[in-house]
């Protein structure tokens, strides 16, 4: 389960038209590929080394390819690769030690002005039979023989820590997030002209299409990226995207949690503010989940992948909602 995502669409530049519904996962092994992180490195003596991988949001059990290459004086450089898997399907509220699934020794050649590219191919785990499950991996590249310092995590049995590792400067990491499948249909609807020059609200609908009640509304999370935990966020500075719903009072009221019967639908509106006034397009990963007992385990969800195109024009201001 995640911390706080299917047939592709282009919204257009019209106000307030609906998309279609999607329940299918294509979106997702199709334009997942269009998340894809910004490279890392480490140096190890005197040796950079820096990590690519072609996507940061896949179905569970697809393959990524990870790019590996040095630079510094001709040499070879020997690197041990892990794959991480980590997850919380249960809902814990205990930060959780990832499991290595894979790992690769790697020989690189190391050139002045970066030696040749050695790739390898990563299959990201078993996709699981229950949909609306996430898997959050980790690409992690050390020297080899290098072993992380152990610590606590919510438990008194030690693991490596990795993410203390990586900012330590030992070890360059890339975080991807894997989605098992839908079992709700979601659209997005442009409520207003998205711009690059000016705040624009978009509003995601999600629909019961279980097949059963829902005891609890689903609730959506919008996201730019995949960030370092392996979930969706917005880590680049390029786009702010805030909730319009009032957080607090969200799926409750004084009688107690709202839950949403099959066929129905619940719709949730974000304010997305853009900072950069050149862009072209905006590319958002889209999560709808419902946990009968928050933080889950979740019951239900969906996951697309949607593009905005960006008008350049002066938008008008946005109203705030009643």
């Amino acid at each position: 389960m995640r911390s706080s995502f299917l047939a592709s669409f282009v919204v257009t530049l019209g106000i307030g038209v609906p998309m279609a519904w999607h329940v299918l996962d294509a979106s997702v092994e199709r334009d997942g590929k269009k998340f894809r992180p910004a490279q890392k490195s480490f140096t190890v003596d005197g040796t950079r080394i820096t990590l690519d991988v072609d996507r940061s949001l896949v179905m569970t059990g697809d393959t990524v390819t990870a790019t590996l290459h040095a630079f510094g004086p001709a040499k070879q450089v020997v690197v041990d690769l892990d794959l991480l898997q980590s997850n919380n399907y249960s809902g814990e509220r205990v930060e959780l030690p990832p499991t290595q699934i894979d790992h690769e020794k790697l020989v690189l050649t190391a050139l002045p002005e970066g030696g040749p590219a050695v790739t390898t191919h990563l299959e990201l785990g078993k996709r699981p039979a229950k949909r609306a499950l996430t898997d959050s991996f980790m690409v992690y590249v050390t020297s080899h023989g290098h072993k992380a310092e152990l610590r606590e995590y919510d438990s008194p049995e030690k693991h490596p820590d990795f993410a203390g590792d990586v900012e330590a400067g030992n070890a360059a990491a890339l975080s991807i997030m894997g989605w098992s499948g839908n079992s709700l249909a979601v659209k997005v609807v442009a409520e207003e002209k998205p711009s690059s020059t000016g705040p624009f609200k978009i509003a995601v609908h999600m629909k019961n299409t279980t097949g059963h009640d829902l005891k609890a509304m689903p609730y959506a999370t919008l996201g730019t990226d995949v960030n370092s935990g392996g979930y969706l966020g917005t880590d680049n500075d390029a786009f702010t995207i805030d909730s319009l719903d009032d957080e607090s009072d969200k799926g409750w009221t004084e009688d107690g949690q709202i839950g949403l019967a099959r066929g129905k639908e619940a719709v949730e509106r974000f304010l997305v503010t853009p900072h950069d006034p050149n862009a072209k397009q905006l590319t958002l990963a889209v999560e709808a989940e419902s946990a009968d007992n928050a933080p889950g385990p979740v019951t239900a969800g969906a996951m697309d992948v949607v593009t905005f195109p960006l008008s350049h024009e002066a938008a008008p201001a946005v109203a705030e909602s009643p």
